[in-house]
């Protein structure tokens, strides 16, 4: 146990003042906790918690936010939020992969409008490079006219 350390936390530390800490009166939030190794815990966010904060960053990136975003704005390391919510992990990668409102007829219908427009611009492209040809052809042969009258 750590003695005499402990500060007055803010309300969003909940772990309780362990016995022994002098700082705080017995019963109040402090910021360290220990676990029989001795290490520091602090609790794990509620999946209430954990889905206010998806809401919250969604709100305010306009798009699911990634795993480790969201580890991130929980105060955890990427790997104790994969451990811990692994279901979390799996609908956030769920909904990465599929857009949202498409459908297959959408995509389609995309493809066949990106295929015809890549057909016209390749068809104009074939176009201007015969004419670049044939301009460089005549200014070819103008020169090889040149040089025939200068010899």
């Amino acid at each position: 146990m750590r003695t005499a350390c402990c500060t007055w936390a803010p309300s969003t530390w909940r772990t309780p003042t362990p016995a022994g800490c002098s700082s705080v009166p017995r019963g109040a939030l402090c910021r360290w906790s220990t676990t029989a190794r001795g290490r520091s815990r602090h609790p794990l966010p509620s999946r209430t918690d954990v889905h206010a904060a998806i809401d919250s960053l969604t709100s305010e990136t306009g798009r699911r936010p990634s795993v480790l975003a969201l580890a991130t704005r929980l105060g955890l390391a990427n790997t104790t939020f994969r451990r811990n919510y692994p279901d979390i992990c799996d609908e956030l990668a769920a909904i990465a992969r599929t857009p949202s409102g498409t459908t297959a007829a959408d995509a389609y219908s995309t493809v066949q409008a990106n295929n015809a427009r890549l057909r016209r611009d390749n068809r104009d492209l074939a176009e201007q490079l015969e004419l670049a040809i044939v301009a460089e052809r005549k200014v070819l042969g103008c020169n090889q006219q040149s040089l025939m009258l200068a010899h």
